[in-house]
């Protein structure tokens, strides 16, 4: 019975942070009263056998919710994720003044542009491949055969 208490309070304390957005802190009482003010829930647990006060953070309950809420936290990680792409793509990282939007059209293009080079190189080969680079009807790639030592040589000695 104590785990169905403890998810009904779990549910009661991200109902209590998602409807009171300034709240940091809640202070729980056993009968799963909520204060804010940590005074007034010391006093009401006095009234209890259990006079146990717990007290939590806007952060073990609503961490996800408030960063889905928040545009501008989603924007910027967004916007981290697009200058790492960048940067890997292009060896530099955009100017810091640079709109989200543009930096993400010129990496969109930039791999726009890759893709149809990959194409273009698939078709000039007259074989289609894998992304490995190996043959897709799984024939071996090798035109000679095999190199190397233990080869075996067309001259006789």
């Amino acid at each position: 019975m104590e785990n169905k208490n403890q998810e009904t309070r779990d549910e009661r304390l991200k109902f209590a942070f998602g409807s009171h957005s300034k709240v940091g802190e809640l202070h729980v009482t056993s009968d799963d009263q909520m204060f804010t003010d940590i005074a007034n829930a010391k006093a009401h647990a006095k009234s209890l056998d259990d006079k146990n006060v717990d007290t939590v953070k806007r952060s073990e309950y609503v961490k996800s919710l408030d960063s889905s809420k928040n545009p501008a936290t989603s924007s910027k990680s967004e916007r981290e994720l697009l200058f790492e792409q960048h940067e890997k793509l292009f060896g530099n990282l955009p100017k810091s003044n640079a709109s989200t939007a543009k930096v993400k059209e010129k990496i969109e293009a930039e791999l726009s542009r890759i893709s149809e080079m990959s194409k273009k190189d698939i078709e000039g080969s007259g074989e289609e491949q894998n992304l490995d680079g190996s043959n897709v009807d799984g024939k071996d790639a090798t035109v000679n055969g095999p190199q190397g030592e233990g080869a075996e040589s067309d001259k006789e000695n």
